[in-house]
């Protein structure tokens, strides 16, 4: 049965839409000779594994997101609009809001349809709360979440997120098509 009710959802970008680690990996390649895959990408903090600053890493993050070249998780688009039709989506970005523009052209380009972009460094005051759904590819982000009352939270695997899921706090899924079901099929 699918549910009759409009879902607000908070969708995080990148890993989850955005596969922007293709591009930042292409990118450390060239400008330091260091070649990983995708997999080799065991926790969030690229910047550690690679050995670099946090100022040295984020421009190449800054580089990697002007680019517009970076794919898109797959069905994303396709489960992304189809949820759009029956619910508010928001897209959650920790992304720096000066590169709202380019995110919207990426956004726009991959026809991705959704309701809202929300900047989490500028809108502290836009709580996790007002989710009935939050997706993301962060665990440490979305453990923190598993605080608030009534948010479902959704990790979507990636190679820097495996760990257990300790006492349930969240549903693992490896696609979009499991992401679709789960929310379409949840019952109130």
């Amino acid at each position: 049965m699918s549910s009759k009710r409009l879902f607000n959802i908070g969708i995080d970008i990148d890993g989850v839409i955005c596969d922007l680690v293709k591009n930042i990996l292409f990118i450390i390649k060239h400008k330091y000779g260091i070649s990983l895959k995708k997999s080799d990408i065991y926790k969030h903090e690229i910047h550690e594994i690679l050995g670099l600053s946090k100022l040295s890493f984020f421009k190449v993050f800054e580089e990697a997101l002007i680019s517009l070249n970076h794919p898109v998780i797959e069905n994303a688009p396709y489960y992304i609009n189809k949820l759009s039709k029956k619910h508010k989506i928001t897209i959650v970005t920790s992304r720096p809001s000066k590169f709202n523009h380019f995110t919207k052209q990426w956004l726009g380009l991959n026809k991705i349809n959704y309701h809202k972009l929300v900047n989490i460094d500028n809108e502290k005051h836009y709580k996790l709360s007002k989710f009935d759904f939050f997706i993301d590819d962060h665990l440490s982000e979305i453990i923190l979440a598993s605080s608030i009352d009534g948010l479902k939270l959704i990790l979507f695997d990636q190679p820097w997120n495996k760990s257990y899921n300790i006492k349930n706090l969240f549903t693992r899924v490896k696609n979009w098509r499991d992401i679709y079901s789960l929310i379409d099929n949840y019952k109130m």
